[in-house]
């Protein structure tokens, strides 16, 4: 019986944001306001999602670059440019660029849609690990896509948490000081003299705490006013999951469970717990999870719940390398247990 489980190397820190269906870019801005001044990428599932994603960022201020194949190679290379010299501290992509070199240590890397292949999501953060340190990976899911954040946490053998939204206040407090440290590095001597010369118009003509208060409520796209953020929905239907930001792990309970035939048995040497322990070293699922075990002589059976079912049919496929998995759906009437 031999083991062969599926283990990587990511070293950062990763979260997911549990969001709405419709508030998937609400949720996308909210996360990058926590890093509000820092450097972030963005990875996106397609081409159209980069320009649709980096049109509204950058009409609501905030400084982005865009990469992929469908723009002109110049275009690329000054995208890359304006994000390495940090004039742009946000890049939405689908790929990593060959070069990364320049780039700058990144302080979040957000997907903004679980990749469909958790491969995708692994190789791209290694990739990004070998050259840069990355202070935090997260990804936003939908309810319904629990399962997949799930089995991305068995196949990176990883912690992947729950992380919550930051209240508005808190939000407001950072960019707060991200304005107060931006006017302390300020050059007054790189401003045009028209601007100076109308700056001290005002200054002037209107009480200068009359002058700042407009300039901060209309002049920053409503950023420091809690009028201007919506109420984050976090979940799809009645089904929600736990919101505590404390909460370590995934759940990994459904409505029923489901038997899976597994092509061990008495003659590979194993026994009720030697099963658990090799299914525990496979698929990193906790041996509780695995009940209701028969052994027999070349094969045997084992109950888990429909999520976990799903977890590690994947797994034990993606292993098979060309052979037909060691694990399968049992079938006959009894393959479908309900609690």
């Amino acid at each position: 019986m031999s083991v062969n489980p599926l283990v990587t190397s990511i070293q950062s820190p990763q979260h997911f944001y549990e969001i709405h269906p419709s508030e998937r870019f609400n949720g996308l801005s909210r996360v990058l306001d926590q890093y509000i001044g820092g450097v972030s990428i963005i990875f996106c599932r397609t081409k159209k999602d980069v320009d649709h994603i980096s049109e509204k960022l950058s009409l609501l201020n905030y400084n982005v670059s865009s990469y992929h194949g469908d723009l002109s190679p110049t275009a690329r290379e000054k995208a890359l440019d304006l994000f390495v010299k940090q004039k742009n501290n946000i890049l939405v992509l689908t790929d990593i660029p060959n070069q990364l070199d320049n780039f700058p240590n990144i302080n979040l890397v957000l997907f903004s849609i679980i990749p469909q292949d958790p491969d995708s999501y692994i190789q791209r953060i290694l990739r990004l690990e070998a050259t840069l340190a990355i202070d935090e990976v997260a990804t936003l899911i939908t309810t319904n896509e629990f399962k997949k954040i799930a089995f991305i946490k068995r196949v990176t053998k990883s912690n992947i948490t729950q992380k919550q939204f930051l209240d508005v206040a808190e939000i407001i407090k950072l960019k707060q000081e991200n304005l107060d440290k931006r006017l302390k590095s300020f050059d007054l001597n790189e401003v045009e003299d028209s601007i100076r010369i109308f700056s001290k118009n005002l200054l002037n003509e209107h009480d200068p705490e009359a002058l700042v208060s407009y300039l901060l409520k209309h002049g920053f796209y409503g950023d420091f006013s809690e009028d201007h953020y919506d109420v984050l929905k976090t979940n799809s239907g009645s089904n929600t999951k736990p919101t505590n930001s404390n909460a370590p792990q995934l759940t990994d309970v459904d409505a029923g469970s489901e038997r899976l035939f597994i092509a061990i048995g008495k003659t590979d040497d194993v026994d009720e717990e030697k099963l658990k322990q090799f299914l525990f070293i496979e698929t990193n699922i906790e041996k509780n999870n695995f009940s209701d075990i028969k052994i027999f002589e070349t094969f045997s059976f084992f109950v888990v719940s429909h999520e976990n079912a799903d977890i590690i049919l994947e797994m034990f496929r993606r292993k098979k390398r060309g052979k037909r998995s060691i694990v399968e759906r049992a079938k006959g009437k009894d393959s479908k247990k309900k609690h």
